[in-house]
């Protein structure tokens, strides 16, 4: 008799993989997308409606139908769709029938602009004194100091309202605050929301490990380390740390975890390249991004003497860049904030004097206990218009979304006459309005960005091998 019973399929997307659709006033190629811990697709109407569909609920023989409807074109076995190149990396075939995470597919109306990304700052207490801190730099009220279960649950909710794909857990310092974060990234978790935690790994990493355990949806831990102990240790404020925070990062990597060391730049590195190549090549980290920090919050106070100059940014820069191509090494990407990445060797920006301010970082929002801001980075020097607008929490998420993406759109990075004369605009990022002469009016020459900008014109047009675009 089981002979005579046909076997049912059903196809369904992969656990860990989510769909976004987000129609919105500006339109974007990544309005339609499908992501991956690792990878970002973009789709069109037509391939998104038919992943709708493939929900681990409808059999092969409704499926065959859609997608002769959606295509127009046959399919006669699962075998055909699950071995296509692209959508064999998306679908799975099931001979049960298990629906998906309702939350890995999510459409989103009435944004003016896609909202793809946050970065939360948890709490803004910390157990450190970096000479650069931005969140320090800003004047917080002690009631605004961290976030509670039920404030987290409502944001959550609200950037899964919004359509947000990725969120960048950060502080302060998140491990002060253990039973909120873990709190947080299971609520994010079961939003199919990817998530990455900032972290200066100076306390206990048990809870980190146990919140990327056979997590779908944890991406990767952050860590700050500056180089070697003297380094670090200066530019933390924090004696005795250092020996700690590089033994907590090896042990998450040997975990399996994928670490991102961020790195602040200062001219103690100047003939120390290959000692401080050594430390991260020890680590065995996947990813190392070298900042320049930038002129806000503490730093402006604290950078005389310690800032690199033109030259030893170049020098520095073209001797990090032999080590790594020389390979032998762990990385899997290496950046020098705004200058260089590798391997993909994207050098230069595409954008145009007709696109938004702040136009790479369109679909990004920004929030602390304190609420949500234009960018809360650079704190209230856009006016108190700009800052602390609303709580994260607010009903009216999408609301609050669409009044800081509005004040993006309406100003043009061509509406800075500064921006439309630059000799640099090519090797620019584009600028941030939160560092021009007249923040409000958006006006005025980024410096920071500017000397970026020239770094990257010497590097790359002084260089017998140019990496174009």
């Amino acid at each position: 008799m089981t002979n005579n019973l046909k076997i049912k399929s059903f196809l369904k997307i992969k656990k860990g993989i989510i769909l976004r659709k987000r129609n919105c006033d500006f339109k974007q190629e990544i309005d339609i997308l499908i992501r991956t811990k690792t990878d970002v697709f973009t789709l069109d109407n037509k391939i998104f409606n038919f992943l709708t569909y493939c929900n681990g609920l409808n059999d092969f023989n409704k499926i065959k139908n859609i997608y002769f409807n959606i295509f127009k074109k046959k399919i006669d076995t699962p075998e055909k769709i699950i071995k296509n190149k692209y959508l064999g990396r998306i679908l799975e075939n099931s001979f049960a029938r298990l629906p998906i995470n309702k939350n890995q597919v999510i459409k989103v109306r009435g944004l003016k602009c896609s909202c793809r990304s946050a970065i939360w700052h948890l709490t803004s207490e910390c157990n450190l004194n970096c000479k650069h801190c931005y969140y320090k730099g800003i004047n917080i009220k002690s009631s605004d100091l961290n976030f509670n279960k039920n404030n987290i649950k409502k944001t959550v909710n609200n950037l899964h309202q919004l359509g947000v794909e990725r969120v960048v857990i950060t502080g302060g310092e998140v491990l002060l605050k253990n039973e909120e974060l873990t709190y947080l990234c299971s609520l994010l978790t079961e939003k199919c929301l990817f998530f990455t935690i900032n972290t200066n790994a100076f306390k206990e990493i048990s809870p980190l490990l146990k919140i990327f355990k056979n997590n779908l949806y944890a991406e990767a831990i952050q860590v700050s380390l500056d180089g070697d102990k003297i380094n670090h240790e200066k530019f933390r404020g924090c004696k005795g740390c250092y020996k700690l925070i590089y033994r907590h990062i090896k042990e998450l990597v040997k975990a399996g975890i994928n670490v991102k060391i961020v790195s602040m730049i200062t001219n103690n590195w100047v003939g120390k390249e290959e000692k401080i190549f050594r430390i991260i090549k020890n680590l065995k980290v996947k990813e190392w991004l070298i900042e320049i920090p930038i002129l806000v919050g503490r730093w402006r106070d604290n950078y005389l003497g310690l800032e690199v100059n033109s030259s030893q940014l170049v020098s520095i820069s073209k001797n990090f860049i032999k080590l790594v191509n020389k390979g032998n090494n762990f990385l899997e990407k290496f950046t020098i904030n705004q200058i260089y990445n590798w391997p993909e060797k994207q050098n230069f920006i595409d954008k145009k004097l007709s696109d938004p301010i702040c136009f790479h970082d369109l679909g990004l929002i920004t929030f602390g206990p304190e609420g949500v801001s234009f960018c809360t980075l650079f704190g209230n020097r856009f006016g108190d218009n700009l800052y602390k607008i609303a709580p994260a929490y607010s009903k009216d998420i999408k609301k609050i979304w669409n009044f800081i993406v509005g004040i993006k759109l309406k100003h043009k990075i061509g509406d800075n006459q500064y921006c439309r004369n630059c000799s640099l605009f090519k090797y620019c990022q584009g600028g941030c309005p939160g560092q021009y002469n007249d923040p409000i009016k958006f006006q005025g020459c980024d410096e920071q960005s500017r000397f970026l900008a020239s770094i990257k014109k010497h590097l790359f047009n002084s260089s017998k091998n140019k990496h174009d675009r």
